[in-house]
């Protein structure tokens, strides 16, 4: 509640019902300015600033990715790969808050698939995520984060720190309830208060520290702006012991919560999942997916306005004759122009690749 009237409050300024007096308490407008009470008057609060966490984190230069990564989707020659885009004066150490804007460089991060047996773990983007707003509420199975320059150590010569960075990244994400969980308190640059930064448990460092990290492949994506800065380094870590892995809880803000899917009989909506989950689902689990034909509203707003249906699937889904068959149903014009979809307010339909789909989400 305090959020909505703190976000109407910035919006309309002066014409907002609603006045802050204090820190956290609200009044009418109309209750403060009726009283003439002195102590009514506006308190304003200072504006929130979301920080990108001050690190540095490895890259790659354009010279190097541009001729290696000339992919798109996973690739599992890794040793080949990584070869060439590890070689000392091709990468760089940038400040994340800078890499992010750029677009000469792509930034190292890892991307691990946590499985037990024939069950794999996933979980589900929280709307508190640092993620690209378009991620934020999917599915995904992939756990991981930025390979930064603290990763790297005299253990780690050989991959710059990567291998290293998909362990400690599953012992921030995961960890095991039971011994008890330490935590200190930080400043919150963000909030200006203070939070608790929770600490590995010992019984998760030891899982997580011993499980074997099997390397996958590498992941390339640029069919969108968050993709075309990033290259993932795929891996997959095994826990051998399946009553231990069931009480593997999240340990992360930007997690709403895990699930296991069991590969032995289950089937996986290939739409639940962000893209690259999609890309990991299809290449290393393709008897779990199924695809389901479906209609979702992406965009309340633009779907008003814009009156756009798009029909979205993989080269041969039949995306063509899907939309020839809603244009002569419907009574309107297929195009494959984005410019001609606002023309007269007309309802067009629009078949585009599944991955230009994923933009548009």
């Amino acid at each position: 509640m305090q959020a909505r009237l703190s976000i109407d409050i910035l919006n309309r300024a002066g014409q907002s019902k609603f006045l802050r007096t204090e820190r956290g308490r609200f009044e009418l407008r109309a209750k403060v300015s009726n009283t003439g009470n002195a102590t009514g008057a506006e308190y304003i609060a200072e504006k929130r600033v979301l920080r990108t966490p001050k690190e540095e984190v490895l890259c790659a230069s354009e010279n190097s990715f541009g001729k290696v990564l000339t992919f798109q989707g996973i690739d599992t020659d890794t040793t080949l790969i990584l070869g060439g885009l590890l070689k000392d004066d091709s990468i760089e150490y940038v400040s994340r808050s800078d890499a992010e804007i750029r677009n000469d460089a792509k930034q190292f991060i890892t991307y691990v698939l946590v499985q037990c047996g024939q069950r794999l773990l996933f979980f589900k983007r929280s709307y508190l995520s640092r993620a690209a707003e378009f991620l934020r509420g999917s599915k995904c199975i992939g756990f991981g984060g930025h390979v930064s320059k603290a990763d790297f150590d005299i253990l780690s010569l050989d991959d710059r720190g990567i291998s290293a960075c998909a362990r400690r990244e599953l012992m921030e994400e995961l960890y095991l309830p039971g011994a008890a969980i330490e935590s200190v308190e930080t400043p919150d640059p963000v909030a200006g208060l203070t939070a608790n930064l929770r600490i590995p448990s010992r019984a998760t460092v030891r899982l997580f520290q011993n499980a074997p990290l099997e390397q996958l492949g590498i992941l390339n994506d640029d069919s969108s702006e968050v993709g075309r800065r990033h290259v993932a380094v795929v891996y997959r870590v095994w826990l051998p012991d399946w009553q231990v892995a069931r009480c593997l809880e999240k340990g992360d803000s930007s997690t709403k919560g895990l699930g296991w899917v069991n590969l032995s009989k289950d089937k996986l909506d290939i739409a639940d999942f962000e893209y690259w989950s999609q890309l990991c689902l299809r290449k290393f689990y393709p008897s779990t997916v199924v695809a389901k034909s479906g209609i979702r509203v992406l965009n309340k707003a633009k779907l008003a306005s814009d009156r756009v249906i798009a029909v979205a699937g993989r080269i041969g889904s039949g995306k063509t004759e899907t939309a020839s068959y809603l244009s002569e149903t419907l009574g309107c014009p297929p195009t494959t122009d984005a410019l001609q979809t606002r023309e007269k307010g007309r309802c067009v339909i629009q078949p585009v690749l599944h991955k230009s789909f994923q933009r548009l989400y």
